[in-house]
């Protein structure tokens, strides 16, 4: 089995950089490719302890009281719609695609544009930016020191 799970990705426009007519628009974005076995379950108790746990999770998250009740018999016939599984995970690659390899002046400028831009995503992209291009910069200043 394949898991793709997508982290944050944002559109990069080349009017951003600081040599926009040499560029191309392109994808920013962090993503994981989980391959592993998958077991299959769908006995009802097994179903109901997970519907729980991510009811749990997530409604606790939009701020709502709102639980799953394992008793009742309309959610126990709910749960014959669902098959539950768990991946074992055999192996797991990443993949991180924040213009790394551009001049610091293009990364800058892309951040700040996403920045402005304000959404969830967009604002995501630009921190794992500004965060690798100082790392980067931390790497370069190391390597100069140690010369």
């Amino acid at each position: 089995m394949l898991l793709v799970v997508h982290g944050p990705h944002a559109y990069i426009s080349p009017s951003w950089y600081a040599d926009p007519d040499r560029q191309v628009p392109t994808w920013n974005y962090a993503v994981a490719h989980v391959y592993g076995r998958a077991r299959v379950f769908d006995d009802a108790d097994s179903l109901a302890e997970l519907v729980s746990e991510l009811a749990l999770k997530y409604e606790t998250g939009v701020g709502s009281s709102w639980r799953f009740d394992r008793t009742a018999d309309h959610n126990r016939a709910d749960l014959r719609g669902i098959v539950g599984f768990v991946l074992d995970a055999e192996r797991i690659e990443l993949k991180f695609k924040f213009n790394q390899n551009h001049p610091a002046a293009n990364v800058v400028g892309a951040a700040t544009a996403l920045e402005r831009i304000g959404g969830q995503q967009e604002l995501e992209v630009a921190a794992q930016m500004r965060e690798r291009l100082e790392r980067r910069v931390a790497a370069q200043d190391d390597r100069k020191d140690n010369v």
